[in-house]
This record gives structure tokens, C-alpha cells and sequence, in this order.
């Protein structure tokens, strides 16, 4: 029962996730259509304004004088290019395809389904009393090895403690703080 309803539970919050990335992906795409419109009305409305945003956008990455006056021209003298340039550099957004869309889900299945296998293990070659146990250690044991990998990969931090952070030995260490809390 216990391993019928760990499946069960598996697929469909797998699949869930992977609904979800699909969709937020879309959405994301929804968001950038709505401010591409946004800015081809306002360079054609305020085309000053925007001219000025473009100038200081540059000037922050430290560019000046002919050569600052040059990029500026270049850009707005272009709509199409004027508006990815606002659309990435002002509003910090890029287009989604659907197939990225779909690939993006799929990760986010095959992570979600993979990572939830981990604890249903503890229940297939144990019997349920061990199984929550041996669940418990599992899923620890993977997420240090996360954390440690995650820091390794990106040479971020010391490897072991970041495996420590995210396995959640911080909220184990805490436990008994919050059961004598409980009394």
C-alpha cells in the first residue's frame, strides 16, 4: 500500500511539475510579446525618452563621448533592434520557444520523477518500519551530494558544507531545539 501510494504519488506530482515548467515558460513568453508591444508604442510615442534609456544603459557599462553618441545612433536608428535591445538590457527578457518550453518541462519531470524515487526506495527493500528510516538517510545522502556537486560545478563555497546545507542538516540539528519546544 505504502509503495503504491509513493508511486502513485511520484508520477503525479512529476508530471505536475512538469505541467507547471510548460506552462510558466509560456507565460513567460505571454510577458515578453506584451513588453515588445509596450516598447514599439513607446519608441514611437516617446522616442526621446526611450533614445535617453538606451544612452544610460550604455553609459553604465561605461561607455562615452563619440563613441557612446555612436552606439545610440546605431541602435535607435532600427526599431527591431532598438526594442531587444530595451527588451533585454532594460526588462531583462528574451523570447521562449515551445520546443524550449517543452524541453524545460521534461527536465523538470525526469528531475521531479528521479528525485522522487529516492525516498520510495527505503520502502522497496525494507519493511515499512525501517523503510521511513532508511527513506530518511536516502534522501539526505542525495541531497548532500547535490549541494556538494552544485558547489564543486559553479567553485562556489566550501563543497562539503554546501552539501551539509542543502542535505538539511541544519533543520536535523535543530530537531531537538524544536521538540523541547513542543513539551
Amino acid at each position: 500500500v505504502i509503495l503504491a501510494g509513493g508511486l502513485a504519488a511520484t508520477f503525479a506530482e512529476s508530471f505536475s511539475m512538469g505541467a507547471v515548467a510548460y506552462t510558466s515558460m509560456l507565460a513567460n513568453q505571454s510577458f515578453y510579446e506584451s513588453e515588445k508591444r509596450r516598447e514599439y508604442r513607446h519608441i514611437r510615442q516617446v522616442p526621446n525618452v526611450e533614445r535617453h534609456e538606451v544612452q544610460s544603459i550604455f553609459a553604465r557599462k561605461g561607455f562615452t563621448g563619440d563613441l557612446l553618441s555612436r552606439i545610440v545612433d546605431t541602435i535607435c536608428s532600427d526599431e527591431d533592434v532598438w526594442v531587444d535591445v530595451m527588451l533585454s538590457e532594460e526588462h531583462n527578457v528574451s523570447p521562449v520557444t515551445k520546443q524550449e518550453a517543452l524541453k524545460s518541462s521534461f527536465v523538470v519531470f525526469l528531475a521531479a520523477l528521479l528525485g522522487s524515487f529516492i525516498p520510495i526506495l527505503g520502502f522497496i527493500f525494507t519493511k515499512p518500519s525501517v523503510g521511513m528510516w532508511v527513506s530518511i538517510v536516502l534522501s539526505a545522502v542525495a541531497l548532500f551530494v547535490v549541494g556538494f556537486y552544485k558547489s564543486r560545478a559553479m567553485r562556489v563555497g566550501n563543497p562539503f558544507w554546501a552539501g551539509v546545507e542543502v542535505g538539511g542538516m541544519p533543520d536535523i540539528l535543530q530537531a531537538p531545539t524544536l521538540q523541547s519546544l513542543d513539551r
